[in-house]
């Protein structure tokens, strides 16, 4: 047997027993887990309970819909709610899997909604479910409830494959326009040992009063036995509206009453280069003129001058209008008119943002750090003597398009 014969032969065997090693992992030993033995989480909302616990409220897959022979009903929400109860996120998830006997598979969640009376101090404990668990993703939307977390979970939207895909629609397209700020499991564990404040969105739950009534009685009939299923019994065969509210800022790890509208979060969205474009309203000779804004480039810097801090932001913004502008002359007048109502815009997000709220939601520390790192060192420790010399300036250029 010739030396490349024996290679040939070598290589042959090694590739058999590659292919014996996969068969064998794959398989699983000869055990597999199927999906009926698995509850797939795609939403959850986390309550405080009395006791200092914590109530998680679940919206948990369904292969099948209610009258349907397919796989998927995709005329239904295909969710089931699941609550329970523990002392800790994990042991009231631990709950849950006992309740339903299955595996809780947390690897699909698209949303976290929070009320806003949780307490966000110790986030690395409060989020130990989702850093302990490798199959969650830290870039999963948070928000919070006006309510309660377990209201938006029970909301029986028709609207998509399940509820939690169309709340992440409207949540991410509140984002893409500036009407809120993004807000990730990663965002909060970036708090940590460091005093940058937070911004989230607010979710609610709008419906009728004819509605929301023949909703109430169907839960009254379904009682608590583990889980109320979500289908298509609403009230005039119509679904609840979840909408974006407003921007809110947790500070210390707590929620402040303090809250940003539209206008105001896209202000931030602005002033921390967040932000790709937004709408607004402008009057233009005698009638008000939508414009769509996007941005074409931007800059934040820090500056020290005559004993004050100035953040200084720089906008290059273009201008889309649903008005035909004839001459120059007119454009220009668009221009001026649309860079007036932005700077009323950014004056507001800046005063109830930062000066009303007392939070830092700009950044400024990060900022002073990485400009100034002697007098953040300086400072560190009191950081509001920092934030009462802050002052803004920004200088917008916009061309109309």
């Amino acid at each position: 047997m010739t030396e490349k014969t024996q290679r040939n032969r070598n290589l042959k065997i090694y590739l058999l027993l590659f292919a014996l090693l996969a068969a064998v992992l794959f398989s699983s030993f000869g055990s597999s887990m199927n999906i009926t033995e698995r509850a797939l989480v795609h939403a959850m909302g986390i309550d405080p309970t009395e006791n200092g616990g914590f109530k998680v409220t679940m919206q948990v897959f369904k292969t099948s819909g209610a009258g349907s022979d397919t796989p998927v009903d995709v005329s239904q929400p295909n969710v089931e709610v699941i609550t329970a109860e523990g002392e800790t996120v994990s042991s009231a998830i631990d709950d849950a899997r006992n309740q339903m006997g299955k595996d809780i598979f947390l690897g699909h969640l698209q949303m976290i909604c929070f009320s806003p009376e949780i307490d966000f101090s110790d986030p690395e404990e409060l989020f130990q479910f989702a850093l302990k668990d490798k199959n969650i993703y830290l870039g999963v939307n948070i928000c919070l409830s006006e309510t309660t977390a377990e209201e938006i979970m029970n909301a029986q939207m028709t609207r998509g494959t399940t509820s939690a895909e169309a709340m992440k629609q409207i949540l991410e397209m509140n984002i893409k326009n500036s009407a809120a700020i993004k807000c990730e499991i990663i965002d909060m564990m970036s708090t940590i040992d460091t005093p940058q404040n937070i911004l989230i969105p607010v979710m609610a739950v709008r419906q009728n009063e004819e509605q929301s009534e023949g909703q109430s009685g169907n839960q009254e009939q379904s009682g608590q036995s583990g889980g109320q299923e979500q289908g298509g019994g609403q009230s005039g065969g119509q679904s609840p509206q979840i909408v974006v509210t407003s921007t809110a800022i947790i500070k210390d790890g707590k929620t402040l009453d303090t809250r940003l509208n539209a206008e105001q979060a896209a202000g931030v969205a602005w002033l921390t280069r967040q932000a790709n474009q937004s709408s607004l309203v402008v009057p233009h000779r005698g009638e008000l003129v939508n414009v769509r804004l996007t941005k074409d480039s931007s800059s934040v810097k820090l500056e020290n001058r005559d004993g004050r801090v100035i953040y200084r932001t720089k906008l290059v913004l273009l201008a889309h209008t649903t008005k035909d502008l004839n001459t120059k002359e007119e454009s220009d007048e668009m221009a001026s008119e649309v860079k007036q109502r932005l700077q009323e815009i950014l004056s507001s997000a800046q005063q109830t943002a930062f000066y009303d709220s007392g939070a830092d939601v700009f950044g400024v520390w990060r900022l002073l750090r990485h400009s100034y790192p002697i007098a953040y060192l300086k400072y560190k420790d009191n950081l509001q003597d920092i934030y009462a010399v802050t002052d803004f300036e920004t200088e917008l250029i916009i061309r109309v398009e």
